[in-house]
């Protein structure tokens, strides 16, 4: 009877990579500018997501992923490299400072505007996977996964309107 405890968890682990992203924009009046800001968010497992953020002046693109709040944390670490493909077109390398987003999340966060846009306008068109990969270069260590297409069309849109990047 014990066997089905490792069984459910192997289970549990290997499909928990394998839920699909659930796409959404937040979009909210900025304040200060008079303009939009937003947030476009794509799961892609229960720990992890990708967020786009945008406001009056600036776009970014991070990686996101749940983590507790070390003490010992240090993020001056050299930058990592993130990788992003959609469907079969090109692959699109970023430079990404690591840092927290909050207290539940670890960042990996991307200001390259004219190549955050070229993904965005990917993504929008997405027809089967968006794919991911992390590299820490100091480590050599990598990370890679898939995200599923469902809702990023219309979601990537009103994102787009909204920071008036079209």
């Amino acid at each position: 009877m014990n066997i089905f405890k490792p069984v459910a968890l192997v289970t549990t682990l290997a499909f928990s990579s394998l839920v699909s992203a659930e796409w959404s924009a937040t979009i909210e009046d900025d304040i200060f500018t008079g303009k939009k800001k937003a947030s476009l968010v794509g799961r892609i497992s229960l720990n992890q997501m990708l967020v786009f953020d945008c406001d009056s002046q600036d776009l970014t693109f991070s990686f996101l992923e749940r983590s507790r709040r070390v003490e010992s944390e240090d993020f001056s670490r050299p930058i990592v490299r993130l990788v992003a493909k959609v469907d079969h077109g090109k692959i699109h390398e970023f430079d990404a400072r690591a840092g927290r987003r909050n207290e539940n999340y670890v960042a990996m966060t991307v200001v390259d505007r004219g190549g955050i846009l070229d993904l965005l306008k990917e993504i929008r068109n997405a027809q089967s996977k968006i794919q991911l990969g992390l590299h820490e270069r100091l480590t050599d260590s990598r990370w890679s996964g898939t995200a599923s297409v469902r809702g990023s069309t219309r979601e990537t849109t009103r994102f787009l309107k909204a920071c008036e990047l079209e």
